[in-house]
């Protein structure tokens, strides 16, 4: 009975030692990504970055909305941090931090958060978190799991996401710069397009159908979007997140960008399962 099975593992071990040896690598190369990440303080420049060692919660307030029908308490927090890098390495600062239940305008910090400090008039705030571990975990995570489980193609995807990324970059960049926003996201979305699906679908018939059909869709919803924003003479636009923007432009131009590169996923998903079916 043990023979079978060790024949029959080193039969997989062989068949598929290429992609073994890929996962491999790529998950040493992760687990290095994190380690690295932990301890990349001097990548940041000139900062101060302290580590909670300790932290009191206490009530402060409660505040009430305008009709007076709502309200949310506030909390204080007594921070207590050991500085990790910069000039002051190694001593003790304390902190404060007032925050909602809500945390929307605010963030709920916890013991062992790792928090970039500044210093005015003799007295520490905190003028950010460093989250880039949790971050690198989460895309080393996901990109094994889209290896393990797509193989060949998982590596295609996640190549394409990673160029998707850079050309997002530089769109960005471009805007910017002063770019106009529809036209670098109209641009973009064709990219991502094509892209996306040559890569994942290789040269094949299915991998046009599913490109003209998702430029297609995109095409008519835009077409009537447009129609609907300026045909009909709209007066006002309403957005979730608008009212975060903080500069001066034309909120249908932000609203239709958004409506391209949002709406492109939900399209190119159909698209893809129609062409297979």
């Amino acid at each position: 009975m043990i023979r079978p099975d060790r024949k029959r593992i080193a039969d997989y071990l062989h068949k598929n030692r290429v992609f073994l040896c890929l996962f491999a690598f790529c998950l040493v190369f992760g687990v290095a990504a994190i380690i690295f990440t932990n301890f990349n303080y001097r990548f940041y420049g000139d900062v101060t970055v302290a580590r909670i060692t300790d932290i009191t919660e206490t009530y402060d307030h409660t505040e009430y909305s305008p009709d007076g029908e709502r309200s949310e308490d506030h909390y204080r927090q007594d921070i207590t941090a050991r500085v990790v890098y910069g000039e002051e390495k190694g001593s003790s600062v304390s902190l404060e931090n007032i925050r909602s239940e809500s945390n929307v305008y605010d963030t709920h910090y916890y013991e062992g958060d790792e928090l970039f400090l500044s210093r005015e008039g003799g007295v520490w705030t905190i003028s950010g978190v460093k989250r880039d571990v949790y971050v690198v975990a989460m895309v080393v995570f996901t990109a094994l799991l889209l290896i393990a489980v797509g193989r060949r193609k998982g590596v295609f995807a996640l190549i394409s996401v990673v160029f998707n990324a850079a050309v997002f970059w530089f769109g960005i960049k471009g805007y910017v710069a002063g770019g106009n926003l529809l036209l670098i996201c109209i641009g973009a979305s064709v990219v991502f397009t094509v892209v996306c699906l040559t890569f994942i679908g290789g040269f094949t018939k299915m991998t046009a159908i599913s490109i003209v059909s998702t430029l297609a869709g995109l095409v008519v919803t835009f077409g009537l979007a447009c129609a609907v924003i300026y045909g009909l003479d709209f007066k006002g636009l309403y957005v979730e997140g608008l009212e975060y923007l903080i500069i001066a432009t034309d909120y249908r131009v932000t609203f239709m960008a958004e409506l391209l590169v949002g709406g492109l996923g939900a399209i190119m998903d159909i698209s893809v399962s129609i062409s297979s079916a």
